[in-house]
């Protein structure tokens, strides 16, 4: 694979397959490096399990949050938590099937609960409030969500390909201050608040939106992308704050992904009869882009594959 296809902002199926399977490389390297960590520790418990840290090849996004969660404990030597862990890990990971899995936050074990609430306060000014999620409001996202990913497959299987090879766990929350999300703690995973999305066209665009930050956490890995000392703030997109340089940087990107793909279901002709919404979702993105990827491009101190995705 030549490297100029590696770094572009457009999707591809090839290069988002070479990344997940490097990624994927690097964190079962990862694992099995706390797995001989562990095998030292005297602890007749965890030695009988911590097998299961090289297990579950099938699904990686919950071994990425369990993996920051063990480096976590084993940095702080709270040992005694991983078996806990080890548990709530097991249970996710029996829930998990081939594909995008659509699964309620509920089902998850307190241990992985409290893990994904630590990465939903990450950049919020109010405190998520979760609630108990009903069944309704679960059953209306999951029909939401396929209708939006036949869509997609649909209009351009480039970017359903790319999605469906990063994304593996979609998690339904009911929270307050809430939207949606994802990590470089949590690869593979998207958490959406059950309230936040109404109908499928709404539901492209979150999915769109996730994606593309998802895209930049994987090569986020590997590779810093922003050299910005973040304390240095710039106007951004989608909040009214001033943020660092890195989340600028992914917000104008994501703007522009959006912006690009409404632009091709307008030229697809479907959605047709919802064309007013289709224009607005591209004038709203494709102004947040104009409006910041100046400041990007002026003032990003850039990796040579950040550049390439700014150039492109």
């Amino acid at each position: 694979m030549q490297e100029k296809c590696i770094y572009n902002a457009l999707p591809s199926k090839e290069r988002a397959f070479f990344l997940r399977t490097n990624t994927n490389q690097i964190l079962d390297i990862s694992l099995g490096e706390i797995y001989n960590f562990l095998k030292q520790i005297d602890n007749d418990g965890l030695k009988k399990r911590n097998h299961l840290l090289l297990s579950n090849d099938k699904h990686y996004a919950s071994k990425y949050i369990f993996n920051s969660c063990l480096i976590d404990f084993i940095q702080k030597e709270q040992y005694d938590k991983i078996p806990i862990y080890i548990d709530a890990f097991e249970s996710l990971s029996f829930l998990l099937k081939q594909g995008i899995n659509i699964i309620s936050y509920d089902l998850l074990k307190t241990p992985f609960k409290e893990k994904i609430k630590e990465l939903c306060n990450i950049g919020t000014l109010k405190k998520p409030l979760f609630l108990p999620t009903k069944q309704n409001d679960i059953n209306l996202n999951k029909k939401n969500i396929l209708m939006a990913f036949s869509i997609i497959k649909n209009v351009d299987p480039a970017y359903y390909d790319e999605i469906t090879t990063f994304l593996d766990v979609i998690i339904l929350v009911r929270a307050k201050n809430l939207n949606a999300g994802s990590s470089v703690d949590m690869l593979g995973m998207m958490f959406l608040e059950v309230k936040y999305i109404n109908d499928p066209i709404d539901m492209i665009e979150i999915i769109i939106h996730e994606s593309a930050h998802m895209y930049l956490h994987f090569l986020n890995t590997n590779d810093e992308l922003i050299l910005n000392d973040p304390k240095e703030l710039f106007e951004s997109p989608f909040r009214k704050e001033l943020r660092p340089m890195m989340g600028v940087f992914h917000a104008t990107f994501v703007a522009a992904r959006i912006a690009h793909f409404f632009q091709k279901i307008k030229n697809s002709g479907v959605l047709s009869e919802q064309i007013g919404r289709v224009n607005k979702k591209i004038s709203s993105n494709r102004q947040c882009f104009e409006r910041c990827f100046p400041d990007v491009k002026k003032h990003s101190k850039t990796t040579k594959i950040s550049k390439e995705i700014i150039n492109s």
